[in-house]
């Protein structure tokens, strides 16, 4: 008797036909029964005016069903912008935005005007999750006005910005580089390294920024077109970031004098992945094996040497090592530091400085520092600070020039192995 009496005044409602018409529409949302409305607030063929009235509907989860009905009239749409419940709008937003494309009949202009200009409402949303639906489904859209495509990608918020940013068709190079300088959303600027197509005045912006994780995007992007200069400042910069070193090794079109540089301060096994590049030359591999065999002994521990030299590898690894800097060394008279600083600073294998030193070679050792661009002075000082006997010492000639002729010094260099 209870559930007659339910039924007829409404209650909990009962399921529509399937083929609605519009009495029992009527009767439906005359009840007031919530699951009644809730099924006309969903139904694509719940006449147009029913659905206004239920976009007015006190519970939200109803008004919500309307403002993701496709069918739902214009004037309801726009009455759901200003709804109090923030997931009503949500779900809005995400409707327009995707039925937009199916308003671009030239019969249907006002419709799409007025279809956009909830979109941009939408945009001032204060709520973030209404504008990062927004931005969900509308990142790759070229159907919207440019200037809400800017709104979104220069929003504040993380979520909201970022789709665009990575997608957005409408954004042109001075936009995504005003992005670059003045968002302080996190990831933004790694989003716009990301995009299908990077140009080569982005990709200068990317690498100026000294966003990391931009510039790590950036380099593994096939698609991102870079200056040779942009690629020498971002190697500047990685050689004390080594968080770049894996995304430059990775880089799929480095040019040889770049693969070089690189193999100078990564890793080993990051050279070796160079050297399993298929693209260079027999020379360039064989500069890359040599750098293997430099970083294998590199690798080996330094403690049996003592405390000087693990400070000055400690050092080295922070700061550098300049031919100052090791003069200054070698007047200390410490024979163990000054080979050691001389691997360090030439990159040339401690076993074949240490050919040089036991043979007391003044000749290898001036070869040594003539290859490494060293002035005659400093090789001068490197022979007193290993005490080599004074008689075999080789002195600068007129006072600065090397004493050996070139050719004995490349004899001497390709004796002892020294290339590097």
């Amino acid at each position: 008797m209870f559930q007659s009496i339910k039924k007829i005044f409404g209650g909990s409602g009962h399921r529509l036909n399937e083929d609605l018409s519009y009495g029992e529409a009527f009767k439906a949302l005359e009840s007031q029964a919530k699951r009644s409305r809730a099924e006309l607030a969903e139904r694509i063929d719940t006449p147009p005016e029913m659905l206004y009235y239920l976009a007015s509907d006190e519970k939200a989860d109803i008004r919500k069903k309307v403002a993701q009905n496709a069918a739902t009239p214009m004037q309801a749409n726009e009455l759901l912008v200003e709804d109090p419940a923030d997931e009503v709008r949500t779900e809005l937003a995400r409707k327009i935005a995707r039925l937009l494309p199916d308003m671009q009949t030239q019969e249907r202009d006002v419709i799409r005007e007025r279809a956009l200009s909830m979109l941009q409402r939408l945009a001032d949303d204060k709520m973030t999750n209404v504008r990062a639906a927004l931005s969900d489904t509308l990142k790759d859209s070229d159907l919207i006005p440019r200037s809400l495509a800017q709104k979104l990608a220069k929003d504040g918020s993380s979520i909201v910005c970022l789709p665009v940013l990575e997608y957005s068709p409408l954004l042109s190079d001075d936009d995504l580089i005003e992005v670059i300088a003045g968002s302080t959303a996190e990831g933004a600027i790694e989003k716009v390294a990301r995009r299908e197509n990077v140009s080569p005045n982005v990709s200068e912006a990317v690498a100026a920024s000294l966003d990391v994780a931009a510039i790590a995007a950036l380099l593994v992007n096939k698609n991102a077109q870079m200056r040779e200069e942009t690629l020498d400042k971002i190697i500047d910069q990685a050689e004390t970031v080594e968080g770049l070193h894996q995304p430059l090794v990775l880089k799929s079109d480095l040019s040889l004098r770049a693969v070089r540089r690189i193999s100078s301060f990564v890793v080993r096994a990051l050279v070796e992945q160079l050297a399993e590049r298929n693209d260079l030359p027999p020379e360039v591999k064989n500069h890359l094996q040599k750098q293997i065999e430099f970083k294998l002994d590199e690798e080996t521990d330094v403690d049996h040497l003592g405390t000087d030299v693990k400070s000055l590898k400690k050092e080295f690894d922070k700061n550098g090592l300049t031919e100052e800097q090791l003069v200054q060394i070698a007047q200390k008279g410490n024979a163990t530091l000054i080979a050691y600083a001389l691997h360090l600073i030439t990159k040339i294998a401690e076993k074949k400085i240490a050919r040089i030193l036991e043979t007391e070679s003044a000749e290898g050792l001036v070869s040594l520092c003539w290859h490494a661009n060293f002035a005659m002075r400093s090789a001068h000082e490197l022979q007193k600070g290993l005490h080599f006997k004074a008689d075999k010492i080789l002195l600068p000639r007129a006072g600065f020039d090397f004493p050996l002729s070139e050719a004995d010094m490349k004899w001497q260099v390709e004796y002892f192995q020294l290339e590097t």
